[in-house]
């Protein structure tokens, strides 16, 4: 059976046990749940666009106005916050464009991971840019109907980031 064409970002593989962190977002930011975040050199943390990486988002962002203190938002204001699966070794699932069965031996080495690609909120993995070095492959997993992902496009991947160039790893 052919996979699934679903970019929905990213998710900790064992979600019961992922734990969240906050943070404060970079105003004007329109980051969705799955998406990759990065920490500019104020601090504030913004989508992924080749920084150092802080985590995947879990949720919508939360407004921290008076008047809206606490509600989901679509675009970040002064001060409003995001939670993030922050932890360098976390296992993730996402799509990759196209799985190979070197994938995992290919990106072994920090110099050689996937990139990441896609809008806000449809992230996945590029397997064909190595630019960033922000994905590690580890092996298949499933579609979100249950069934196994095949080798080929569109495939469902266990990874992790780079542990270089995530901003709490050893790197």
């Amino acid at each position: 059976m052919a996979n699934t064409d679903r970019k929905v970002g990213f998710q900790p593989k064992n979600i019961k046990d992922a734990e969240t962190r906050k943070y404060k977002i970079l105003a004007a930011e329109t980051t969705q749940s799955g998406d990759v975040l990065e920490m500019d050199s104020t601090g504030y943390v913004k989508a992924y666009a080749g920084g150092p990486i802080v985590g995947v988002q879990n949720g919508a962002i939360t407004s921290n106005a008076s008047a809206t203190k606490g509600e989901n938002i679509a675009t970040a204001a002064t001060g409003d916050t995001v939670s993030l699966w922050d932890d360098p070794f976390e296992l993730f699932v996402g799509q990759i464009a196209e799985f190979t069965l070197t994938d995992p031996y290919t990106t072994r080495a920090t110099a050689a991971c996937y990139d990441n690609a896609g809008s806000a909120g449809a992230q996945y993995i590029n397997n064909a840019v190595s630019t960033n070095d922000t994905w590690k492959i580890h092996r298949l997993n499933s579609e979100q109907n249950g069934t196994e992902s095949a080798v080929g496009a569109y495939a469902k991947v266990e990874c992790s980031f780079n542990p270089g160039k995530h901003l709490y790893g050893p790197g």
